[in-house]
């Protein structure tokens, strides 16, 4: 596996052992220093998201011939959760995880020859950014209810819809899109297309403006009698379906792999905070109800991780009837919002200090919820693989 590189000389030899160091590394000597700066003004750099590209990092799970480097989804994560780490960067952790898990991993696995080589290199060195455009404004992520709409038009389509809160949507170049182009075919009648963001019928909406992830970009994308030709599509024709799964499976798994670091990294600040500071001439460590908050962070901690490696595995392995990924999204989003807020109350009044890492981190936090799959549809999920249904 070709090393992480730091602006072209290796890091370290990635193995499963520094995978995370690398990624690590990166994140602290490239994206760390200037966070806070972008986090304040709301910035997107378009030269530090191509910075990741060159040191490999956007390409990890693409194909080598696609100028990749092929590794695992355990890999994957492995350089998320250090990324998350080291770069302490939410945001921007996440328009890379939308970038190559939700749009370039879907395209590897069904784009054809010419579609992979169009978009795949340049999603890799970062000189094209990808999105995927799956939720709806009255419909969620629910497959069934997707109203978009690709219509048969000679020898190509004729697209027409709304998708909302698309990660990357406001600064990418394509985007990955499902319709619908047998609307009473249901599930079975989703079709997955490549749409060039600059092409006729294409509008974006101002980014939307959030509390927290303010390094990513989130948009509104519609499409009004967008004409696509044929090599547009991602797939076949009705095969709308298979590239779902693929991407709720990645995305259960991954998109969120970076918060696994940070994580980390807010447990390693609550424990530096508790180790120097006391209350009333007793150190804090010594306070049984801040022993018991440090205990439970380590606990969340442990089991967010050993959840979503668990689900990579079983990605890399073809195994599972997805369950895993699904329970490893529900544990992280639960995790991480209880460790956020021990750390906070941890820290007390200096982490809501505006600026600081802890105060930042739970801004961003809030925003996880409204990103991808919700709890009860994952419940729904991981009941139907209990009782073997379909």
């Amino acid at each position: 596996m070709t090393a992480i590189r730091d602006g072209g000389g290796p890091l370290d030899d990635i193995t499963r052992q520094t995978a995370y160091t690398s990624a690590c590394v990166f994140g602290h000597r490239k994206i760390l220093p200037t966070v806070v700066d972008r986090d304040r003004v709301h910035a997107w750099d378009d030269d530090l998201f191509r910075s990741m590209g060159k040191a490999g990092l956007l390409g990890l799970p693409l194909p080598r011939d696609d100028g990749g480097q092929a590794t695992t989804a355990f890999d994957t994560g492995l350089a998320m959760e250090g990324f998350g780490y080291g770069a302490g960067d939410a945001g921007l952790a996440l328009a890379w995880a939308a970038h190559t898990v939700l749009c370039g991993v879907p395209i590897a696995r069904f784009g054809h020859r010419l579609l992979r080589r169009r978009y795949l290199p340049g999603m890799c060195d970062g000189t094209r950014i990808g999105a995927f455009a799956g939720p709806e404004p009255t419909s969620g992520t629910a497959p069934t209810r997707i109203r978009t709409r690709a219509a048969r038009r000679g020898r190509g389509w004729c697209l027409d819809g709304e998708k909302t809160w698309v990660i990357n949507g406001p600064i990418a170049q394509h985007v990955l899109v499902l319709a619908a182009t047998q609307p009473d075919a249901g599930i079975e009648g989703l079709s997955a297309f490549v749409v060039e963001c600059d092409a006729p019928g294409v509008r974006r909406e101002p980014a939307i403006v959030t509390a927290g992830m303010r390094t990513a970009r989130f948009g509104t994308i519609s499409f009004d009698h967008c004409m696509l030709q044929n090599s547009a599509l991602l797939g076949s024709e009705g095969g709308g379906i298979d590239v779902l799964r693929l991407i709720q499976r990645w995305e259960r798994a991954l998109l969120l792999a970076p918060w696994l670091g940070l994580m980390r990294a807010a447990a390693g600040h609550a424990m530096r905070h508790v180790r120097d500071g006391s209350e009333l001439g007793r150190a804090l460590g010594l306070l049984p109800a801040t022993r018991s908050a440090i205990a439970n962070i380590a606990i969340c901690n442990e089991v967010t991780r050993r959840m979503v490696y668990r689900a990579t595995i079983e990605i890399d392995k073809a195994e599972g009837d997805g369950r895993s990924a699904a329970l490893a999204r529900f544990v992280l989003l639960d995790n991480v919002q209880d460790v956020l807020r021990m750390v906070r109350e941890l820290h007390g009044a200096p982490g809501l200090v505006p600026d600081s890492d802890v105060e930042r981190w739970c801004r961003d936090v809030t925003v996880l919820p409204a990103l991808g799959d919700r709890g009860d549809l994952l419940r729904s999920v991981v009941a139907d693989a209990l009782l073997d249904l379909d």
